[in-house]
């Protein structure tokens, strides 16, 4: 897709009703574009992502990831600390969903260390 493409694509679906969001072509996260400035030398624009579907206890057990891959179970579903996991996809139905999420993590990372060692250290 052209750059062209994609901003008439952005600003098509802005005008349609779908939320967009920018953020700084040198940094940052993205943010809501309430009121786009369609400044696209110093901002990049996008159509909000959709979240993933995904299960959210209501003042049910779960379980979550902690420190160096432990599996622990909680039932608190208010305050920060629960918003945080559940945010980051950290909160799990069953402890066998979190196990499988730990490996999968785990995997991932000496994948990562692996590729950060054959390549001396380049990323």
């Amino acid at each position: 897709m052209t750059k062209e493409d994609h901003i008439l694509e952005v600003v098509q679906a802005f005008k349609d009703g779908a939320e967009i969001e920018w953020q700084s072509t040198n940094y940052g996260n993205w943010c809501p574009a309430e009121s786009p400035k369609w400044d696209w030398e110093n901002y990049d624009y996008r159509i909000k992502p959709k979240e993933p579907a995904r299960w959210k206890p209501n003042n049910e057990d779960y379980w979550y990831l902690a420190e160096c891959g432990t599996i622990l179970d909680a039932n608190h579903t208010k305050g920060s600390a629960f918003e945080d996991l559940y945010r980051c996809g950290n909160c799990f139905r069953t402890k066998e969903q979190a196990e499988t999420a730990r490996d999968i993590i785990k995997q991932a990372l000496a994948d990562y260390h692996e590729s950060i060692v054959n390549s001396k250290g380049s990323r």
